[in-house]
């Protein structure tokens, strides 16, 4: 099993319980409010590499179709087995809040309780 540790930018909804996040990508309700918007940086770290280890070039990998450029070196590095870790260290940029969380999260500072069986504005 190899470990990744990327460092990403969060969409700005806040919500600890979106449903957006991505747990292939190590995020759960307890690592940060939001969900990954786009992943800047992927380095393997740790452990030397694994019989797991591959170059993957396909152009819907999962660091690449959340964000991270395809000619990145760092975006092809795979493993089987892969895990990873989300970087307590945050990018300086600044994404707006998706869709789907427009819809669906409880954001800037005005949440509905939760079961009240009202829309999110």
């Amino acid at each position: 099993m190899c470990e990744f540790e990327i460092s990403a930018v969060y969409c700005p909804c806040m919500d600890v319980y979106c449903k957006q996040k991505i747990t292939a990508l190590g995020e759960t309700q307890f690592t940060h409010a939001g969900h990954i918007g786009k992943v800047v940086t992927c380095f393997r770290t740790g452990k030397p590499l694994c019989m797991g280890t591959f170059r993957n070039t396909d152009p819907d990998r999962l660091l690449v179709r959340h964000g991270m450029d395809p000619n990145n070196a760092n975006s092809t590095q795979d493993c089987k087995k892969a895990r990873f870790t989300i970087s307590e260290k945050l990018p300086d940029m600044h994404l707006d809040v998706c869709e789907p969380c427009k819809e669906r999260c409880q954001w800037f500072g005005n949440p509905l309780p939760r079961g009240s069986g009202e829309e999110s504005p």
